[in-house]
């Protein structure tokens, strides 16, 4: 999948967000898929496998592309057509959103700063929630038939958990996938009560590119896999 096609898909993702209605920020490194546009110091906590870690520098040092109104972060990187990576990282802390937080905590008398209370509150210490990351990763380098799939997905911390994909994905399959299935709530309402994102998301899988023969040979196509 061209550069292009990946940041246009991108932003995409927003006006997707806005449909099933969870708040998010963005920083400027949307806009770029080289993986240098995230610091060394997250890498290198990447490397070393300690995840809370990596999500915790993922945040403060604004390495990621969306963070949700929950905490959790979109990255989304390319070096070409053959490396592609769309990572979710998901929150490591139970954290209340903006609308929760005022609905449990808003009164007459703190109306005027209850924004800065909700900042206060991210600050804080919270309890640790079981998280569960999410990766998309077309990797040619590492494809080996049967044993590395070229394109895949990973779930979870600390897992062998590698599932084929014979799909190219842009980056708004990849947010649905994970929208649908961590924040179930908000994608049944909007699926139930939008006719405009029914229609939407009733056809991306349509747009997804195939994966060449070469790339996903029938002896793979024997397993099973999302299709």
């Amino acid at each position: 999948m061209k550069t292009a096609k990946i940041l246009t898909s991108i932003e995409e993702i927003l006006k997707y967000l806005d449909t099933v209605e969870i708040s998010y920020n963005t920083t400027y490194k949307r806009k770029g898929l080289q993986p240098k546009k995230y610091s060394d110091t997250y890498y290198q906590t990447f490397h070393d496998g300690d995840y809370k870690k990596t999500f915790i520098t993922a945040s403060e040092n604004r390495d990621y592309d969306i963070m949700l109104e929950d905490g959790s972060l979109f990255q989304f990187t390319s070096r070409n057509e053959n490396d592609i990576h769309y990572s979710f990282l998901h929150r490591v802390e139970k954290n209340m959103s903006f609308d929760e937080f005022y609905d449990t905590y808003a009164t007459d008398e703190n109306i005027d700063t209850i924004e800065r209370e909700y900042e206060y509150y991210l600050l804080g210490d919270k309890d640790l929630l079981y998280a569960c990351p999410i990766r998309y990763d077309v990797a040619k380098t590492e494809y080996t038939e049967m044993y590395h799939a070229y394109a895949h997905l990973h779930i979870g911390i600390e897992t062998d958990i590698r599932i084929p994909v014979d799909k190219i994905l842009s980056p708004i399959h990849f947010v649905d996938f994970v929208i649908k299935h961590m924040y179930k709530t908000k994608w049944d309402d909007a699926y139930t009560h939008n006719d405009k994102f029914k229609k939407l998301v009733n056809c991306l899988k349509s747009q997804a590119e195939n994966i060449e023969d070469n790339y996903f040979t029938p002896a793979e196509k024997n397993l099973l896999y999302i299709d």
